[in-house]
């Protein structure tokens, strides 16, 4: 029988490698084709025409280098002459160990490299390879990942290559070679490096950033592959075709270097041995099915059959048993073949357990027989190989034949449930019924056997299962189910038991019900809380249970009186501290509900608590900086934080510097005991001390109490404030880096800054020179600043121009410093790819600034496109919102995002989807695939819609866009929707009458287009039905009234308004104004006895001034309806080209 011990933890990293193997069902890795020995030619020159170098020139043996090295007394710096000689000797002649090579790393070459040039490491890296021990690589990694912006393009392509045959994670050094694609230019054997690396990864994870990268890479060989060598275009060919890039990048395209190398073989035949031949034949089985086949029907015609040995005949008729139907020969060929085999010849393990993998016909069964015999028997198979093994033992379904006589260690029984979780899993990929029912059959002697063991043992076997995935029909998870009794085990086996189910979706409903009563006590959930960070598959439904959990547990000692506010609200500051962003968030990018449940009932409790709190203030003050992140919307915060105000003599000085920072921060509208907050402000400022952090927080609190002096009621002198102005400007000439830090200096600038933007709306302006003093001062920072550590400023300069009176005065007199912030995106550290949000965040912060610079919105775009697959929907649809609001144009991406909407729209809420087709239309993009899909996911639901604003936006942009396709497309989609048309118009006839329209400027346009259009429209086009054309006509009805009186005739026009009309005076034309507005501009047009003038304004075109918008679009149809309904002629006229004509140009245009 059977023995097996507990098993020591396995890391998540080894359990993905194994589950990604299989993603792809029963991947054989092979990587022995792959040249670990291409090196940069230009880089062995320099070493052998260094002098140091000579010195180990001629040393034939390892020993003899290290030997030399040690005779000549050479620098810790100079370890990389000897290292490069060892690699070459080990190319000639492999050693597997050697006592003096060990101690010589040891001891010389791995405390030395943090010493080492960024080429000297690489030498050192790829003596490292060979020598594949993992105890040396962990040893540098560290350094390596510190310094990675150290290495340049020829350098960082060895990293990312190391990192993949390592099986560390590499995606941050994917993102920066793809970065560096851009810019810079790789040698080949850099490029090949990459898409090797890439290779490997593929066949662990599937990620898109690799594919992609690989793709990239392809495409720069292009111009180089003449000078490529027969062995790198192999290699390349080989593991191109492998990764399937038509199916894994982003833009699902086929490389064309595959198409250029095929034809370099077809010529160069001659030059292609036998192994590559058959390496070039086996990528055939992952290329597209239209690729030419004349490479592949070359090499085999060159290949005789005849004079093949044994071996080579096996791999010959496996590659041709996993060709495509067309490119396999017919059976009886093939069994011909089989049968001209000599396996005893063959001795290659790796090429038996292949053959095993694919081959099942009845009449080879003694062959396979026999060969697992022989398999089983051989004292020389691998880890590797042992596991292959167990992974045809079940595939052949001799699980119960073979199970006994197997050598199986105690490690290795996990390793053939993990061979067995995979088959099973993708059974129903195999290609015939034959093998599908083996893999049944093997799994259910397998979980037989499992069943006879002991209970520790069926223990043991239960924590790895958990290990893994659950999907349906799962027998695993089935045996926990029946073999383990959940509520007896030992508390350390049920902690394990109780996060694993619970962090997994399970298909078994009987588990699942069990997993669901399952809970930890109050010591249990602290203990999960502390260690958090440690739990190596935490995901948003764990996080989302331990909330619960959370809630629960305080519920209930609520009610038996055992409720300890202090120890729930530190636990709630480190589930947010210490489990990662991502999993706070749901798929779809918001914050998880039971989070914003566990917040607010933690609010509600500190709101109701009495006597003070015990807070953990270290874990407060880091709490209250990871809460921007989270975006959620409660009174945590502001409760606290007075109710540490109202115990401000139980903290340190310090303490209450730090306290006050925060609440001077806050809106004091949401503070509900304002005395008890102004009290402590007060004392804060009563205190003696003499450093930087307390004349910035006492400058900060009196301009505060100044902002807010009616609400907090409190008198305060502006003297006392302008003194304070000063000492702290004084203090900021003076500042001592070395003493304080960069943050500090920063918060002093973005208080005066703060200070400068309040008296612009209470004091005459003085020029004190303070903006001047804020712009030199900020130069003292900004080649430190990056667009990482610029972020939080952007935030506060939003809340200081919410809070200023006269912020468009504020702004114009810091445009140059906000410009100057808003370009530090550009600063990546690492030159990696920026996080989603902090590009968003820079949007944000142009948007609400109204600052306009095509160059780094251009690159703000190409980042986010970067990633755009990386895309939540919430995150879609605000990148959508905020570009249609800037008014930026980018076709390409939006066709993108549409595509990504469309293909998962079920992921999207009816008011995110209603927002994305508005904010398109708004813009002038229509796609008339996306407007439709929105429709059909939304029609049923826009029945009940019944709020007017909603109802406004979506009937102008299906107005518009349906138009737009009609005109443009000649596709009519008027009586498809005719239901929702006819609803959103009874929505909108009725909306007219509400206040709410005067204060919704953009929506009030919507109504007034709305009204125009259906009215130019109902009297020209046939379009909409009878009932359209009624209800369209009660819409016109009930709202010329309100648009009548609603319409402010008393606006100021534009400038090129009234130019206009001082012409169209001078030369006595007779005209009547329209007048239409919005939150910043006057809309205009002249009406004359013969024609309609129209001054476009800001949004009419795009940000670029490239492109027209909806509203141009929606407009102009207006126009060339009424020129028609009244005979009359229209002409649009561009408002910043107007005032540049001249008077005859101007007489010209009008055709006066």
């Amino acid at each position: 029988m059977l023995k097996i011990l507990h098993l020591s933890k396995l890391s998540s990293r080894f359990l993905n490698k194994s589950i990604a193997c299989f993603s792809q069902p029963f991947i054989q890795k092979e990587y022995q084709f792959i040249s670990d020995d291409e090196a940069d030619y230009e880089f062995t020159v320099a070493f052998v025409n260094e002098a140091d170098f000579q010195h180990f020139a001629n040393a034939q043996t390892i020993d003899e280098v290290i030997k030399v090295y040690q005779e000549n007394n050479l620098t810790p710096q100079q370890i990389h002459f000897p290292v490069f000689q060892i690699c070459s000797l080990l190319k000639r002649n492999p050693e597997t160990k050697n006592e003096l090579l060990h101690q010589f790393i040891t001891e010389n070459v791995l405390p030395n490299f943090e010493t080492l040039k960024p080429s000297q490491c690489i030498t050192v890296i790829v003596l490292l390879q060979k020598l594949q021990n993992k105890s040396y690589n962990a040893q540098i990694k560290k350094h390596i990942e510190q310094n990675l912006q150290s290495y340049n393009s020829k350098q960082l392509p060895h990293i990312f290559y190391f990192y993949s045959k390592q099986g560390w994670k590499m995606f941050h050094i994917g993102k920066i070679l793809k970065q560096q694609l851009r810019a810079s230019d790789f040698n080949i054997v850099g490029l090949c490096s990459i898409i090797r690396a890439c290779y490997i990864e593929s066949t662990q994870f599937k990620s898109i950033i690799h594919s992609d990268l690989a793709f990239k890479a392809s495409k720069s060989l292009m111009n180089k592959v003449d000078d490529m060598t027969t062995p790198q275009q192999i290699a390349v060919f080989n593991q191109l075709a492998k990764m399937k890039l038509h199916q894994s990048t982003s833009s699902k395209q086929f490389p064309l270097l595959l198409y250029k190398l095929a034809e370099i073989f077809v010529q160069n035949l001659g030059k292609i041995n036998l192994h590559s031949k058959l390496k070039l034949m086996e990528s055939y089985q992952f290329l597209i099915n239209n690729f030419p086949n004349t490479l592949f029907e070359v090499l085999f015609k060159s290949i005789e059959i005849d004079t093949l040995n044994s071996q080579n005949r096996l791999r010959l008729y496996i590659n041709l048993k996993e060709q495509k139907s067309f490119n396999r020969l017919k059976d009886d060929k093939m069994q011909q073949m089989f049968n001209n085999i000599k396996f005893d010849e063959v001795t290659e393990n790796n090429l038996l357990l292949k053959f095993l993998d694919v081959e099942f016909g009845r009449q080879n069964s003694s062959t396979i027989d026999s060969i697992i015999v022989r398999l089983n028997n051989a004292q020389n198979l691998n880890s590797k190989q042992k596991i292959e093994f167990l992974k045809v033992i079940i595939k052949q379904n001799k699980v119960s034949k073979y199970l006994d006589q197997i050598k199986i260690t105690n490690d290795h029984l996990p390793r053939l449930i993990d061979q067995a979780y995979y088959c099973h899993r993708y059974v129903k990929s195999l290609p015939s019924q034959e093998q599908q029912d083996n893999i049944q059959e093997s799994t259910q002697q397998l979980m037989e056997r499992l069943q006879q063991l002991e209970s520790k043992s069926k223990l043991s076997i239960s924590h790895y299962i958990l290990s893994l995935e659950p999907y349906p029909g799962d027998p695993f998870y089935e045996f926990i189910n029946q073999e383990i009794k959940l509520d007896e085990l030992p508390e350390k086996d049920y902690i394990h038991f109780l996060l694993r189910l619970n962090s997994q979706n399970l298909f078994n409903h009987e588990l699942k019900t069990k997993s669901e009563m399952m809970a930890p006590s109050l010591d249990q959930l602290q203990s999960i809380i502390n260690n958090i960070s440690n739990i190596d598959y935490l995901n948003d439904k764990l996080v989302k249970q331990i909330s619960k959990w959370h809630v629960d547990i305080a519920n209930k000692s609520i009610i038996d009186g055992t409720f300890n506010i202090h120890l729930m609200l530190n636990l709630i500051f480190k589930i947010v501290l210490y489990t990662p962003l991502f999993a706070l968030h749901t798929s779809r990018g918001t914050v998880m509900q039971p989070i914003r449940e566990l917040l607010n009932f933690m609010s509600n409790q500190v709101s109701q608590h009495q006597g003070n709190l015990e807070v953990d203030l270290y874990l407060f003050l880091r709490f209250y900086k990871s809460f921007a992140n989270l975006d959620v919307k409660t009174n945590l915060i502001f409760n606290i934080c007075q109710d540490l105000c109202d115990q401000k003599d139980n903290f340190e000085d310090l303490e209450k510097l730090q306290i006050a920072s925060i609440v001077t921060d806050l809106n004091p509208d949401s503070f509900t005991n304002l005395q008890v907050v102004n009290s402590f402000l007060s004392q804060i400022l009563k205190l003696k001390m003499d450093n930087f952090i307390f004349i910035q927080i006492t400058t900060k609190i009196l301009l505060y109490q100044l902002k807010f002096k009616e609400k907090l009621n409190c008198a305060v002198q502006i003297t006392s404030l302008e003194e304070m102005i000063n000492q702290l400007k004084m203090e900021l000439v003076q500042f001592n880096f070395m003493q304080n830090t960069k943050e500090n200096y920063y918060d002093g600038l973005m208080t005066l800054l703060d200070y400068d933007a309040w008296r612009i709306g209470h004091q005459k302006f003085e020029n004190d020179e303070l903006s001047d003093f804020i712009h030199l001062h900020f130069q003292n920072l900004n080649e430190s600043l990056n667009m990482k550590s610029m972020r939080p400023g952007l935030k506060t300069v939003i809340r200081i121009i919410n809070q200023c009176e006269n912020k468009y005065q504020f702004i114009q007199r810091y445009e140059k410093l906000f410009q100057q912030m808003f370009s530090k995106c550009k600063q990546l550290k690492n030159q990696e790819i920026p996080h989603i949000q902090a590009c968003l965040d820079y949007i944000e912060f142009a948007k609400k600034l109204k600052l306009s610079n095509k160059d780094i919105f251009k690159f703000l775009i190409n980042q986010i496109q970067e990633q755009e697959n990386n895309l939540k929907p919430t995150q879609i649809v605000q990148i959508i919102q905020k570009f249609s609001e800037m008014k930026i144009y980018t076709k390409p991406f939006y066709d993108n995002l549409s595509n990504l909407i469309i293909n998962h729209s079920k992921q999207y809420s009816r008011i995110e989807l209603l927002d994305v087709m508005n904010a398109f239309a708004k813009l002038g993009y229509f796609n008339q695939e996306l407007v439709i899909n929105i429709l059909e996911h939304t029609q049923q639901e826009l029945q009940q819609l019944n709020n007017g604003v909603i109802s406004v936006q979506t009937l102008w942009s299906i107005l518009t866009s349906f138009y737009y396709f009609m005109k443009e497309l000649n596709q009519n989609l008027f009586s498809r929707y005719e239901g929702i048309i006819v609803h959103l118009m009874q929505n909108v006839s009725q909306f007219v009458y509400l206040e709410k329209i005067q204060k919704l400027p953009i929506i009030f346009r919507q109504v007034q287009w709305t009204f125009k259009y259906l009215q130019v429209y109902v009297c020209l086009f046939e379009e909409l039905n009878q009932l359209q054309q009624e209800q369209a006509r009660l819409i016109i009805e009930n709202g010329k009234s309100q648009v009548k009186q609603n319409i402010i005739p008393n606006q100021k026009s534009t400038q090129q308004f009234r130019s206009l009309m001082k012409f169209l005076d001078k030369n006595k034309i007779e005209y009547k104004m329209n007048y239409y507005f919005d939150s910043q501009y006057v809309d205009f047009y002249i009406e004359t006895k013969r024609m309609i003038i129209s001054v476009d304004n800001s949004l009419y075109v795009t940000n670029d001034m490239q492109q027209y918008t909806g509203f141009h679009y929606i407009n102009k149809w207006i126009l060339e309806g009424a020129t028609k309904k009244y005979e009359l002629k229209s002409i649009r006229i561009k408002a910043w080209q107007w005032l540049q004509m001249s008077e005859e140009q101007k007489t010209k245009i009008l055709q006066l």
